[in-house]
């Protein structure tokens, strides 16, 4: 069933609204349009027919987080090259340019799907003196067909709407369904269904198993994060030797989608609230925090074997994992480490070197230190996936 979905697709052409403009001597201008789930762009200004400067939106209730952007484009001549500029980014380095990371396309009339496209990728400090603290990302792009719609995205979508196709396909597959029990773990600000996964295997005493909780996508321009967790469930529900093990050891609660309001409304880093809901676990608030709020709840009555939450990194390549550091105990941080150090074994994308286990005052309200600290849970990780490869092999196999 899955297969029939095919990948993130846009929304309809005929569903989106475009304003058309021209120039003074009625040459015809690009019209642009975000006004759909998890779109972002707050203006386009047109310097010419064939250079636009971009901004786009902050995240709701916060002065800033602009980094994620995805809109449609129409109007475009076939074979016109045009220029983009989007002049406010946040971050100041990124894996854009010269890493070689480029926006990801969809076109309407190609027919190809979701692409890494565009060319002349450049990611430098802004010189527009209103945006002078912030970043540009440049790049042209060459329309291939005449009468094409074109989506422009920082990184594969992943929305939220996409997220409830693709689990009730597994929920209604035969073989699936069979170990998927979908629940809502709470309502969010949006009053959007925050879905709880609860994944076993029948025939096991629950006393014998142990208890892992997933999480992914708290931030939600991570969107990289969903994948993994995409990736991540058709493995767990599959018929494979490895997932009949696993489903036999530990019940497994996964929350796919921890923020669905910023998802939806094209945040990046915060939900509704303003907040990054990944710096409100120490004290999260029932009603500003609701998703964070009832996963600590359901974590701090339960005894939690291993806790993952996954995530995207916009400057560094490969996998690795973020983990726990105690003082003067070789053999428990030998422990902690094990889980990282035999995926980065099993699979040349985890990178060893990458991986860090540490204690920092600054991380100490995120998910995995406040898991790690608070709730007593030893294999307490931050995974983290790069947006754009797995990075050149590495020489250097010890963790930072």
């Amino acid at each position: 069933q899955e297969g029939k979905l095919g990948p993130c697709v846009p929304p309809l052409v005929e569903d989106l609204h475009f304003e058309h403009f021209v120039t003074p001597d009625g040459k015809p201008l690009l019209s642009f349009t975000s006004s759909f789930e998890s779109g972002n762009l707050a203006l386009a200004q047109s310097i010419s027919p064939s250079e636009y400067t971009l901004l786009v939106d902050q995240d709701v209730n916060t002065q800033g987080y602009t980094q994620w952007f995805y809109f449609a484009v129409q109007g475009g001549a076939k074979g016109r090259t045009v220029h983009f500029r989007v002049v406010n980014l946040s971050k100041p380095s990124s894996l854009f340019g010269d890493r070689g990371m480029r926006p990801v396309v969809w076109s309407e009339r190609s027919n190809r799907g979701w692409d890494r496209g565009c060319t002349n990728i450049r990611y430098h400090r802004s010189t527009v003196s209103s945006q002078k603290d912030n970043h540009t990302l440049a790049f042209d792009y060459t329309f291939e067909f005449e009468g094409d719609t074109v989506f422009f995205a920082y990184h594969y979508p992943y929305t939220f709407s996409y997220l409830q196709d693709i689990l009730d396909a597994f929920a209604s597959h035969p073989y699936a369904g069979k170990f998927l029990r979908r629940k809502v773990l709470c309502k969010t600000i949006g009053e959007l269904p925050c879905d709880l996964l609860d994944v076993s295997e029948d025939g096991v005493r629950e006393t014998n198993k142990g208890l892992a909780v997933i999480t992914a996508r708290v931030h939600p321009g991570e969107s990289n994060a969903s994948w993994m967790m995409h990736g991540f469930l058709r493995f767990l529900l599959s018929p494979s030797a490895e997932a009949i093990t696993l489903r036999r050891s530990f019940t497994w609660l996964i929350v796919p989608m921890l923020n669905p309001d910023g998802v939806v409304h094209g945040n990046y880093r915060c939900g509704l609230a303003g907040a990054d809901l990944n710096r409100c676990y120490k004290e999260p608030h029932r009603l500003l925090n609701p998703t964070i709020w009832h996963l600590k709840t359901l974590m701090k009555d339960r005894k939690v074997d291993v806790f993952i939450d996954m995530h995207g990194h916009s400057k560094k390549e490969g996998v690795f994992f973020y983990g726990g550091k105690v003082s003067h105990d070789d053999e428990r941080n030998a422990n902690i480490r094990l889980i990282p150090r035999l995926c980065t074994l099993g699979s040349q994308d985890f990178k060893w070197n990458k991986c860090a286990f540490n204690v920092h005052d600054s991380k100490m309200t995120t998910a995995r230190l406040v898991a790690f600290l608070e709730l007593n849970i030893d294999h307490a990780y931050t995974v983290e996936a790069s947006f754009w490869s797995n990075g050149k092999m590495q020489g250097d196999n010890w963790a930072e």
